[in-house]
């Protein structure tokens, strides 16, 4: 009986997923829904990736950043959710979040840093901007490729239904050596203070295990420019993205229809 009743739950399991795969598929061939999600580590060149995607290809980009210090503004849930937990001494005078001062909490605790997370992804102001965004995207400027920038796409585990969402997910990469001497021109800080920021966060070696397609920026980009090599490689992958999609293309599962819980 109880073999039985696991035999049950798996052919239940598998049929839901197949029926995600197939709605998927439809979305995709016929209506061109596409949502990829472009991660990386911290002073890989994400930022400046994404910019050139914007400037160059005109790709809509959706910035998770820019839609949590929207949700930090003076009175709103998150504001009074990340007051509580870290107190008044993060406030400007005018009571706007100091987010310098707060960084410096959140990087040198990595208790702290887990709680903001949970603030900025969990709660439903986030989300509810971000979802309220792709529906912007998708019915109102119809557009049908849309890419989602998050930061901790990967590592953060409640960003988890996020990276299952996308149908592609791209990551900046950049040598750990050229990591920390960007990170340090870029903040004024030193190798110290910034190793303790690229600790915090999942190897950017070890992320490459998670995404699909691998944009080398490892030439030393400190000048704020998209570098040559970095821009060829994205032209190239964006390409595909010009063309309809092909039933090739459309009925690739999705991480939703073969879920594989991440280490």
């Amino acid at each position: 009986m109880p073999f039985r009743f696991l035999l049950l739950i798996l052919w239940n399991s598998v049929c839901f997923l197949f029926i995600i795969w197939c709605i998927s598929t439809v979305l995709r061939k016929y209506i061109g829904l596409t949502l990829i999600g472009l991660t990386g580590g911290i002073a890989t060149g994400k930022s400046t990736c994404s910019n050139y995607l914007k400037s160059k290809h005109h790709r809509s980009i959706v910035d998770l950043d820019e839609i949590t210090h929207h949700c930090y503004a003076c009175g709103r849930k998150a504001w009074t959710k990340i007051r509580a937990e870290f107190g008044d001494e993060i406030l400007h005078k005018d009571w706007t979040i100091d987010r310098q001062k707060l960084g410096e909490i959140v990087w040198k605790d990595v208790s702290k840093l887990r709680k903001l997370e949970r603030v900025c992804i969990v709660r439903w102001p986030i989300l509810q901007d971000l979802m309220m965004e792709l529906l912007n995207q998708y019915l109102f400027i119809q557009c049908k490729v849309c890419i989602l920038d998050i930061p901790l796409l990967i590592e953060s585990r409640y960003s988890n239904f996020l990276y299952y969402l996308c149908d592609e997910v791209v990551l900046v990469w950049c040598d750990k050596k050229t990591q920390l001497q960007r990170l340090c021109q870029r903040d004024k800080i030193t190798s110290e203070q910034a190793m303790l920021k690229i600790t915090k966060q999942i190897s950017i070696d070890l992320k490459q295990r998670y995404a699909d397609v691998i944009i080398n920026n490892n030439s030393n980009s400190s000048t704020g420019n998209v570098q040559d090599e970095m821009r060829k490689q994205v032209d190239e992958w964006i390409r595909k993205y010009n063309a309809p999609l092909t039933w090739k293309h459309a009925r690739k599962p999705t991480r939703l229809s073969f879920c594989v819980p991440r280490s």
